[in-house]
């Protein structure tokens, strides 16, 4: 179990360092859509333009604290030994296979947030093993006889 909730924490800061890298590759990208539309002949203002940029930046960083938090709650609720944390962990790596694969199939594939999204993956399935075990049943089991019905 302390490993599990050590590869949570590990997640945690992965998804921030994956913050950092969208930010600093942002202008990149700005660049990247102005080109695209100017090939494709669209007629877009700066206004709406930046507009759309401010946006996506707003929704990358949300995002990315929304999912920063999430590994932090699941580490904090899985180390007290929470049985619907474990469950909460493993829909929540379910959903994690499914955006990171429609990422990488968008393409892109080997930039460094296509890489930490992998990393971040890989830690989260090595996480619903651990979480899976015989022995972390145990302390689920355990820890679960100690709570009072209303904090299982």
């Amino acid at each position: 179990m302390r490993l599990a909730v050590r590869l949570m924490l590990l997640g945690a800061v992965v998804s921030l360092v994956g913050i950092v890298v969208n930010l600093f590759s942002a202008e990149s990208v700005k660049t990247q859509l102005r080109d695209q539309l100017e090939q494709s002949s669209q007629q877009v203002t700066q206004s709406t333009f930046d507009s759309a940029y401010s946006f996506a930046i707003a929704v990358t960083v949300v995002a990315g604290l929304v999912t920063i938090g999430l590994w932090l709650w699941m580490a904090w609720k899985n180390g007290q030994g929470r049985g619907w944390a474990r469950i909460v962990a493993a829909v929540l790596a379910g959903i994690n296979v499914l955006f990171t694969a429609v990422g990488l199939a968008s393409g892109n594939v080997a930039s460094v947030a296509s890489i930490l999204s992998v990393v971040n993956l890989i830690l989260a399935i090595a996480i619903v093993v651990l979480l899976w075990r015989k022995e972390s049943s145990a302390f689920y089991a355990a820890t679960c006889q100690r709570l009072r019905p209303f904090d299982r």
